[in-house]
């Protein structure tokens, strides 16, 4: 991400996977390609992505849906340009619901057409093996109204620190702070823990299989839930990384969340949603 009535729609900070996907994708040709010039100057890289998925969950939240199971699509383009030197990236996404007869009120509260702008760093130790991603994400809602979402245009601001060790299994940490811009929004002001577990699979000319099990925690100092509902998140996530040429990929994928939520059965608590990536990088 971000979820639904207007509880924690901050979308995702880590719109790095992109840049991972690409990578898989141009791996076979890079092998082949001749060495670069020892002195050659780095160039500006970009890629586009398109996510068409049956629902938009954020920290284990059905954003679009008015229960965890309902299936009201996302359609989400996003933007990367990664510059030389400092390895810094620039992202750009937006979602928004394409299906469901209650979009134009999401989109009045600020649930629907998410705009999220993004400034990564990144840096790596230990021969590759532990990297560090430092990111600050702004994500805002041009089309929501003051009546509905309680500010015009809510804006919220997430700085980020994800660490990765990369092993036989990949082990990270995220610990972001959301925040509220508003005065309006000062009880969607927390702190976010999300530690994860994931597994990349090569299958050869047929790309890669990743698995990742994630849970997440928010430690609030506004004003949760007074049920305490969508304080804890688990996420499993399945992703099939195809590379259709050098530059473009497909990723179908396969979801299933939970997230804690006052006076519904567990079964209620839960969601899955299925989805796929087109994408390509210069």
């Amino acid at each position: 991400m971000p979820d639904d009535s207007r509880q924690d729609r901050i979308r995702r900070a880590a719109p790095l996977a992109i840049v991972a996907l690409l990578a898989q994708a141009h791996g076979a040709a890079a092998a082949d390609a001749p060495a670069a010039e020892p002195n050659a100057a780095p160039t500006v890289s970009f890629s586009a992505d398109v996510e068409l998925s049956t629902a938009y969950v954020f920290r284990g939240l059905n954003v679009f849906g008015d229960r965890q199971s309902d299936a009201h699509g996302l359609v989400a383009p996003s933007f990367l340009l990664g510059f030389p030197g400092p390895a810094l990236t620039v992202g750009f996404w937006t979602g928004w619901q394409w299906s469901g007869d209650n979009t134009a009120h999401k989109l009045h509260a600020g649930a629907g057409g998410e705009v999220d702008l993004c400034l990564t760093w990144d840096t790596a130790f230990l021969d590759d093996s532990l990297a560090l991603a430092a990111t600050l994400l702004w994500y805002f809602y041009p089309a929501a109204t003051e009546e509905d979402a309680g500010a015009a245009m809510p804006s919220y601001l997430e700085p980020t620190v994800l660490l990765t060790w990369s092993g036989a299994v990949d082990l990270s940490f995220k610990t972001l702070y959301s925040a509220g811009v508003q005065d309006a929004l000062d009880y969607y002001r927390y702190l976010y823990f999300r530690p994860s577990v994931s597994r990349t699979v090569d299958i050869g000319a047929a790309g890669s299989m990743s698995f990742e099990l994630g849970v997440g925690y928010k430690l609030f100092h506004g004003h949760p839930a007074a049920d305490g509902s969508n304080v804890w998140d688990v996420q499993l996530d399945w992703r099939w990384a195809i590379p259709l040429t050098d530059a473009v990929y497909l990723q179908p994928a396969f979801h299933v969340a939970w997230t804690n939520l006052g006076g519904v059965a567990f079964a209620d608590e839960l969601v899955y949603w299925a989805g796929a990536n087109l994408g390509f990088g210069l």
